[in-house]
């Protein structure tokens, strides 16, 4: 394991990581999203404080555009979701950051695809 050699590469893998929640090839992506969720919560037992705080920042700058696919933003929510359960002490955050994002998600529909 990588970040228990060396915790500099923390940031690295993480943030790679937390991209594959972003979905892709709907077949396998359950399976990818649990093995994601199964080493995020080994990188967090091997560097729990370290770990939780990157978490914690890529969930939020590794959020879907709004205009990416709706596939897409609810494979990142129900993920950001999942993980609010093991991230230690920051279920509270976790939860405001979602509602935070998809207020800004819902203010740039269109009215167009409102009223469909």
């Amino acid at each position: 394991n990588l970040v228990s050699a060396n915790t500099r590469y923390t940031r690295a893998a993480i943030k790679s990581l937390i991209g594959n929640f972003k979905g892709g090839a709907r077949e396998s992506d359950s399976d990818v999203f649990k093995n994601t969720h199964d080493v995020l919560k080994g990188l967090l037992s091997v560097s729990p404080v370290g770990a939780r705080d990157e978490i914690l920042e890529q969930i939020n700058l590794r959020f879907p555009f709004y205009k990416q696919a709706a596939y897409r933003q609810v494979c990142y929510i129900s993920a950001v979701v999942e993980m609010s359960g093991y991230v230690a002490d920051s279920r509270m955050q976790v939860l405001c950051m979602l509602m935070e994002k998809v207020i800004k998600l819902d203010a740039n529909l269109s009215r167009d695809f409102i009223d469909e």
